[in-house]
């Protein structure tokens, strides 16, 4: 009896663990984009998803998506291939992570090397609970490619945008170089 009352309390912290606090507290959005995918002609930029509770995957990327990973402990990771290397391998037809909840072969293969090679995981937070003293409804990150080399790719942070639940007027801050 006692085993399953510890049992059944354990799985009821898990499941309360991703429920919001009852009070004094909101669901604020944090976004991450990559401005100048377009730039960079010869390349498919991947966003390669190490998945929790479904399958590795990965999804194009264009300008200014909002690049997301799904459930808030998978990973995500960055990696851009040559646009005819992709192609003669069979491509991926995933643009979003939604659709690459049906991966192809390829698109399982590449998220694998990326976890196999130890990319770095980019911290996309998709929404968390903020205490209401502070009002921020959505944080937007806007990154550009600096350089692609070995199929790693370069970021720098150029532009935030915060935006607020109490009619203030959106925040933008530019990031000197």
């Amino acid at each position: 009896m006692l085993k399953k009352t510890i049992i059944a309390l354990g799985i009821l912290s898990i499941l309360k663990a991703d429920l919001p606090p009852e009070e004094g507290y909101h669901v604020s959005l944090r976004s991450t984009y990559i401005t100048n995918v377009s730039d960079f002609l010869e390349y498919e930029i991947l966003g390669c998803v190490k998945a929790m509770m479904s399958k590795n995957a990965c999804y194009k990327i264009s300008d200014n998506q909002n690049i997301e990973k799904g459930y808030k402990h998978n990973e995500l990771h960055l990696v851009a291939i040559k646009k005819d290397i992709l192609e003669s391998l069979g491509d991926i037809n995933a643009t979003n992570r939604k659709e690459s909840y049906s991966p192809n072969e390829l698109s399982v293969k590449i998220a694998q090397y990326t976890i196999d090679k130890h990319f770095k995981d980019i911290k996309t937070v998709q929404y968390m609970h903020m205490e209401d003293k502070y009002p921020i409804s959505n944080d937007k990150y806007y990154y550009e490619i600096t350089d692609i080399k070995d199929n790693m790719i370069t970021l720098k942070l150029k532009q935030r945008v915060i935006i607020f639940t109490d009619g203030r007027e959106d925040t933008t801050i530019e990031i000197e170089e």
